[in-house]
């Protein structure tokens, strides 16, 4: 199996990566990245590195992507704006760096007759419903930020290929994804906060926001299962290990990993951090546990060993 991951040297990408490089069906991998985001050290020291292709340019280069897309069996389209919250200030990010990129994608598939696409989507596409969980026939679909929309523009253009251009697609709509080689979200700023201020914590909103904390081997756990065990030309699966934690317990474990004490934690005033930000996070995952997963790590320990990954690393950038 030849494998190109869009996106691929960014975490969860790169990750991804060394799982398929594991399998003794893979072929080759190919990694397609700008490195804006991405860092080429999360895959160097893989001990299957040569069977590793690079390609360090922008999708929106379609003549390199056409090139990279010859003789692919699957694609993962992981490349997307990772700022969040860069929206409020850019609005158009997330449709450039979001909605066009997949547009692009599904285009170069076409043209290279490449038939199978996986996507990373997000809990963004449900949009604010409190303490609702919902499971992926929820609907309507109402986003409240620019990046929620490009996820659901997504969905909706890989389900229109799939019914018209036969390409197998499966997108995953994930919670926040923690764990090793991970450079940016909530823990990842804290840590970048306390080493520059040690005494005082600054903390976006009031603290109470709650949301599920994912690992990253189980969230890869869960799309292999669904590879494997789906038949449907077009589907969609939440991945979420379903328990909850807010951003003051986060911040908390980030002071006890450290050896930190007395720190002065400042609070924002809203319950959200920025402008589209989504205070209470629930998922139904029904339908994921159908097939038979089950997370290994609950969103405490998920947060946990991907602090203690962090902490280990030599540098966060």
């Amino acid at each position: 199996m030849r494998h190109l991951i869009l996106g691929g040297a960014g975490f969860i990408g790169s990750n991804l990566a060394r799982r398929l490089l594991l399998d003794s069906n893979t072929e080759r991998v190919v990694i397609y990245d700008n490195l804006s985001v991405g860092k080429l050290w999360r895959l160097r020291d893989s001990d299957y590195y040569n069977k590793i292709e690079v390609y360090v340019t922008d999708i929106e280069n379609e003549e390199v992507l056409n090139e990279a897309m010859k003789d692919i069996d699957v694609v993962w389209l992981f490349a997307a704006n990772a700022d969040i919250a860069a929206s409020a200030n850019n609005p158009s990010i997330d449709f450039y760096k979001g909605t066009l990129l997949t547009q692009l994608t599904l285009e170069a598939m076409r043209k290279n007759n490449v038939k199978k696409i996986m996507f990373s989507s997000g809990a963004g596409c449900y949009g604010d419903l409190g303490s609702v969980a919902p499971n992926e026939d929820y609907g309507p679909l109402l986003p409240v930020s620019p990046y929620g929309a490009n996820k659901l523009a997504s969905e909706a253009l890989i389900c229109s290929y799939s019914k018209m251009f036969g390409i197998v697609g499966r997108t995953f709509r994930f919670a926040n994804v923690v764990g090793p080689m991970q450079t940016h979200g909530v823990s990842h700023a804290f840590i970048q906060k306390l080493r520059n201020n040690p005494e005082e914590l600054e903390i976006l909103g009031n603290g109470t926001q709650s949301k599920s904390y994912t690992h990253i081997e189980d969230v890869l756990n869960a799309i292999f299962l669904v590879d494997e065990k789906e038949d449907k030309q077009y589907s969609v699966y939440n991945i979420s290990n379903e328990s909850y934690i807010d951003v003051k317990t986060i911040a908390e474990i980030l002071v006890k990993e450290m050896g930190l004490k007395d720190v002065k934690y400042n609070f924002g005033t809203e319950n959200v951090g920025w402008p589209g930000d989504v205070s209470i996070v629930r998922f139904n995952c029904e339908k994921l546990r159908g097939l038979g997963w089950r997370s290994l790590y609950d969103s405490k320990q998920a947060i946990e060993i991907s602090v203690k990954s962090m902490l280990q690393q030599d540098f966060l950038v």
